[in-house]
């Protein structure tokens, strides 16, 4: 048996990985070999089953980088960074095999190690203890790598974004592989680092940790190709390096590359997984819906395709239950209708039938398989009630329902009170996370929330309906039709708070937790809208901000030193309303904030009352509340704790939803980019009715706003 001796102890653990791969080419021609290693890779070396040797002369293996590296026009075989490692000159030359490089690389797509009878019972004890209380899926996340960074980590706020979407989108465990604290975290009990939790561990506990793992989501590193040697499955994410150029096909793994490359992926699907992402750069959405069809059992491969045939629009029919519209769009994921476990979809086949699979945070919730044009099948939790998906979209309204529907006062007993309108396709307007749906059967109103009928309600002899909440507090509930002749107060309204903000982290430090105490206060959602924040400081306060229960949006451009700030702050407020408005058409009211503000104790509340209070006067002409007033507005009239004024401070400001959505259709880009939506605004509702409190609730921070020329713009903001 001829001998094969050389050195590698002076490469990454992901070249390991790979060599350990190629020596087997070497085993099966009959060479004894021996390897120089690396103590803390020796691991890999005794999984490859090779003599191990350290502190001897061997010749040394360099493994550099072959020509036509970056070409993929280049065949694999000959371009490939492990390929080109086969010829050097301390290794016996592929022909002396009888192997042409094409056939070396085949054989070498072919090979597979198993680590785990070599992984100690110590080591299965120690990841068992890490992992103990964290729920299951379990995902593991390496984003960062240590040589070539720039072309393969996942930016830093695509991670931060990541994880909060996986932690959002599943009931798992998200575990970052951080071996030198770069990477980032988030304050979550279901998100636990190695470091300081574990340690720095072995290779064999890397193993270890990974068998007893759901799925990895790496880049080209050491975890991602250590997964190769285990039976995790894992989700590789590649910007600007090629996996074909810097990894062996591993059949449990999927590769997520840019769409740019269609053609050249699709020339190897014979050996990879791939699935692809729209542009150069993937988003926290491409790397967070692949992970969940992974996790889901959908073969992602045959994804893109299948979606793109299925999506559409269908009637979502839980019977007996409820029926609403939901929008299947071609990327897996669900527009309208979208809920807690009702997130994304996927479709495959079983036994010749289609399967359309509706998937939230509970996991897989229903498989609706197409039986004469409808998908049947039934909720796998809770209530397990049938499900109905009849494509094309279009409800049965009992026409019963339709008289029923209309506006009404709905006041939980010693609780609150809102308007609400129960609208004819069993919708709700106004409603929150217990009151999503409404259905009128035998005489009765029935309240749905997320996953059960809340409340059932009868009518009264006064016209009324009364009833009381089945769950938690129990308390009684009337509904109390209101007359649409008259000027109304809405009561509760219905209202998001979007911030928008960029890279100010000292003043957004400060305004939000002010913003996140009001939000809590009123009870509202808060949505953030950052416009693409680089600065560390700031990512971490908008992390944060999320783990406490903000939705987040980051604009997706590139910045340039050259672009003007105020174009880009009301590019950034474009974007927040379109979407606010989009993906939420249930809100009746916006309340609109900026980074750079103050507030009193109980300016929400206050901003709000004033609202409530002037639309008993003017009813819809009533179109802003602002939690200020500035040198920029005249006062026209005086009220009881307001004014009445030519326009309103953008700075916090609540406007109608509809009045947004109409002003968006009909804004003059050029002119709101360059004056300012709330110049804009101003301009369209001609004899409208503007309010700002008085004295002021708001501070705006002067001379640190983007467009106030350093003036300090407050008149009556009275300091705590």
């Amino acid at each position: 048996m001829p001998d094969l001796k050389f050195k590698f102890d002076r490469h990454g653990l992901g070249d390991v990985v790979h060599f350990a791969h190629v020596v087997q080419l070497y085993k099966r021609h009959g060479y004894d070999v021996t390897v120089q290693v690396e103590e803390n890779k020796k691991f890999v070396w005794q999984v490859a089953g090779v003599n191990i040797v350290q502190g001897r002369d061997l010749p040394d293996h360099e493994y550099g980088y072959p020509g036509g590296f970056e070409d993929l026009n280049v065949p694999d075989h000959d371009a490939s960074k492990i390929a080109h490692g086969m010829r050097h000159s301390c290794l016996p030359s592929l022909e002396s095999l009888g192997l042409t490089p094409e056939q070396a690389w085949d054989e070498l797509c072919q090979v597979r190690l198993d680590a785990k009878p070599h992984v100690s019972a110590e080591d299965y004890a120690a990841a068992d203890k890490f992992l103990e209380g964290m729920p299951r899926p379990i995902i593991c996340l390496h984003s960062r790598g240590t040589n070539w960074h720039e072309r393969k980590s996942i930016p830093t706020d695509i991670a931060f974004e990541t994880i909060l979407k996986l932690l959002d989108q599943t009931a798992g465990s998200v575990i970052v592989l951080d071996f030198d604290r770069r990477a980032p975290m988030v304050g979550d009990a279901r998100c636990k680092g190695i470091k300081p939790s574990w340690g720095h561990i072995s290779v064999a506990e890397q193993c270890a940790l990974l068998e007893r793992s759901d799925l990895l989501i790496g880049i080209d590193s050491g975890p991602f190709h250590v997964a190769s040697m285990t039976k995790v499955k894992s989700l590789g994410v590649f910007r600007s390096l090629h996996p074909v150029r810097v990894c062996l096909p591993n059949p449990n793994a999927v590769y997520l590359v840019s769409s740019s490359l269609g053609d050249q992926w699709e020339k190897r699907t014979d050996k990879w997984n791939f699935l692809s992402y729209a542009g150069k750069e993937p988003a926290a959405d491409d790397i967070s819906s692949a992970a969940v069809h992974m996790l889901n059992g959908v073969d992602v491969g045959q994804v893109s395709g299948r979606l793109k045939q299925f999506a559409g629009r269908y009637v979502y029919r839980r019977v007996g239950f409820d029926e609403r519209i939901i929008q299947l769009l071609p990327d897996g994921s669900i527009g309208e209708g979208k809920d807690g476990c009702e997130q994304r979809w996927s479709a495959d086949t079983e036994d010749g039938a289609d399967i359309i699979s509706i998937s939230g945070k509970e996991g897989i919730i229903c498989r609706c398989k197409a039986v004469n044009g409808v998908y049947r099948g039934r909720w796998t939790k809770f209530e397990q009630m049938a499900i109905e998906l009849h494509p094309g979209g279009s409800i049965r309204i009992p026409v019963a329902q339709v008289t029923i529907a209309g506006t009404y006062r709905y006041q939980r007993i010693g609780i609150d009170v809102r308007t609400i309108e129960l609208r004819p396709d069993g919708t709700i307007l106004g409603a929150g996370d217990c009151e999503r749906h409404w259905s009128f059967v035998d005489g009765r109103i029935y309240i749905i929330g997320k996953h059960n009928v809340i409340c059932s309600l009868q009518k009264t002899e006064e016209g009324t309906w009364a009833g009381r909440w089945t769950q938690f507090e129990k308390m009684a509930v009337t509904l109390s039709p209101v007359d649409e002749g008259k000027p109304q107060s809405n009561g509760l309204m219905w209202m998001a708070i979007l911030l928008t903000t960029w890279n100010r982290p000292e003043l957004l430090e400060r305004s939000l937790s002010m913003i996140q105490q009001e939000c809590a206060d009123i009870n509202e959602p808060l949505f953030i809208s950052d416009d693409r924040s680089d600065d560390p400081k700031t990512i971490g306060i908008l992390s944060h901000a999320e783990a406490c229960g903000a939705t987040l949006w980051r604009r997706a451009y590139e910045r340039s030193p050259t672009d003007d700030p105020h174009i880009l702050t009301q590019e950034n407020n474009l974007f927040a309303f379109e979407r606010l408005l989009r993906e939420n058409p249930h809100f009746t009211h916006v309340l609109k904030v900026d980074d750079d503000i103050e507030l009193k104790p109980g300016a929400f509340r206050r901003m709000k009352q004033i609202w409530m209070d002037a639309e008993q006067e003017f009813g819809s002409a009533l179109e802003t509340v602002s939690g200020l007033r500035t040198t920029n507005e005249s006062v026209m009239e005086e009220r009881d704790g307001y004014s009445i004024v030519n326009g309103g401070c953008n700075a916090a400001i609540i406007y109608r939803a509809d009045t947004l959505r109409k002003s968006l259709l009909e804004a003059d880009r050029n002119v709101v980019l360059t004056e300012g939506f709330d110049c804009h605004l101003t301009r369209i509702l001609n004899g409208a009715i503007f309010c700002a409190a008085r004295p002021s609730v708001v501070k705006h921070a002067g001379a640190f706003g983007v467009h106030t020329d350093g003036f300090d713009i407050n008149i009556d903001y009275q300091e705590q």
